[in-house]
């Protein structure tokens, strides 16, 4: 192929976040299947859903929904988060959170709409099902970022460090979007996205 250099006085970086699929995640999407649950949490008002994952954005995701849902579940392959511990307690101390841990979601079932998923746990290999009305994916999100790693410009999740104005460590360099982050806090939104370009751009 061909390789080329780009010498720029400034460069802003919009990497992609690479996401994985659990099984019948792409036929329910939308139809009980979310990865947002800001934007469609409302719909499950009152009845019970499912978040996976066992990072920070599946904690503040059960937190959020347990202000909506009558009960969470929330399914993570390890015994321990990755995650602050303030956040872990708070759900931890949540009644409205259960937690099944060494635990993975290996199917979401459903015709028109999504009504159980199969939970497998992993120190008996025993299958479950689960009755649930929503699912929300928090796994398997992976920051297209490799080709900035020698910049020293990551934290240790691979997500690109920035401060208040976009910029990065390195002089001239911006980054914006899912990829880069302030702290973990960062609500992952388009308008969100828009708003850092915005700000890269005019600093």
């Amino acid at each position: 192929g061909l390789t080329a250099a780009i010498y720029a006085r400034r460069a802003l970086l919009k990497c992609l976040i690479l996401e994985k699929s659990l099984s019948g995640e792409k036929e329910l999407t939308n139809r009980g299947v979310s990865s947002c649950a800001i934007c469609d949490g409302f719909l499950f008002r009152g009845k019970e859903v499912a978040v996976v994952g066992g990072g920070y954005s599946a904690l503040e995701t059960a937190l959020y929904m347990s202000n909506v849902a009558s009960q969470v579940y929330l399914v993570h392959r390890r015994e321990t988060f990755r995650a602050e511990k303030e956040i872990v307690e708070r759900a931890e101390s949540n009644p409205k959170i259960n937690f099944l841990l060494n635990s993975i979601l290996t199917e979401i079932q459903g015709e028109e709409k999504v009504e159980k998923v199969i939970i497998s746990n992993l120190l008996d290999d025993k299958k479950s099902e689960l009755s649930v009305n929503a699912v929300f994916p928090c796994i398997g999100l992976s920051p297209f970022s490799s080709f900035t790693h020698e910049l020293g410009i990551c934290d240790g999740e691979r997500y690109i460090t920035i401060k208040d104005d976009c910029s990065t460590s390195v002089l001239g360099l911006f980054a914006a979007g899912d990829v880069a982050r302030i702290n973990q806090n960062k609500i992952k939104q388009i308008v969100t996205a828009v708003a850092e370009g915005a700000i890269a751009a005019q600093s």
